[in-house]
């Protein structure tokens, strides 16, 4: 009775703080993300151009 109200409730909250943990971690995610990508797509856009520039 009273013991699987409890459980399931404490299920029903480890399920909705995952489900949070879930939804904010996209926004944590973001800045490390962008730091490691952002330089690798700049070089490979600019290293070209350089090389272009310099080669003549």
């Amino acid at each position: 009775g009273a013991l699987r109200v409890f459980s399931d409730e404490m299920r029903h909250k480890r399920m909705s703080l995952a489900e949070e943990k879930a939804h904010a971690l996209p926004a944590k995610m973001s800045v490390p993300v962008t730091v490691c990508i952002l330089p690798v797509v700049l070089m490979v856009a600019i290293i070209p151009i350089v090389v272009k520039l310099t080669s003549h």
